[in-house]
């Protein structure tokens, strides 16, 4: 950014530029009257609206405020879907799913069912195969139309592993195979 006659103002202004955008974005700053920026405090009720709102059970939510009747119904739910999975299950009819016969359930992959391995992208990490959790490492299998897109996608909203992280973990895909 510097130069013989100081800062260079065209760098000097893509950095402000930079950080006042990374600055937005996260919340840290805002701007007055802006629908995409603004406080993050506007977008909550007042607190003796919400009171309110909350006395006559008039919140709008889709859920239920009632932590107990919450998990009440969660659990019906559950249950009912774990029974039809069991019927279905016990008549083999589970669909690209089978049970072995030394009673392990098999899932057909998806990328596997026909016309779909264009369509599927397989994302993993890496960090608790090889027992090296904080490296965040993983990789993406897909169509190889769909992996550039996603590379570029992945280069601006991550932070890259190190190189040599990144060979360890390839080494240690090839001698786990």
């Amino acid at each position: 950014m510097r130069t013989q006659d100081g800062l260079d103002r065209r760098f000097y202004e893509l950095c402000v530029l930079s950080e006042l955008r990374s600055s937005l974005r996260s919340g840290d700053i805002w701007g007055q009257g802006s629908r995409q920026f603004k406080d993050f405090e506007e977008y909550l009720l007042l607190p003796q609206r919400f009171a309110a709102q909350r006395d006559q059970q008039e919140l709008g939510l889709a859920v239920e405020t009632d932590c107990d009747r919450f998990l009440e119904a969660r659990l019906a739910v559950l249950e009912r879907e774990l029974a039809a999975v069991e019927k279905m299950a016990a008549a083999n009819e589970l669909p690209d799913a089978s049970i072995t016969s030394q009673g392990h359930l098999k899932i057909t992959p998806p990328a596997t069912l026909p016309g779909m391995s264009e369509r599927t992208i397989t994302i993993s990490g890496l960090s608790k195969t090889f027992s090296i959790t904080g490296w965040r490492i993983g990789y993406c299998i897909c169509d190889a139309r769909l992996a550039q897109t996603i590379g570029y996608f992945n280069d601006l909203v991550y932070v890259c592993a190190p190189a040599p992280l990144q060979a360890g973990v390839a080494r240690g895909l090839m001698e786990s195979s």
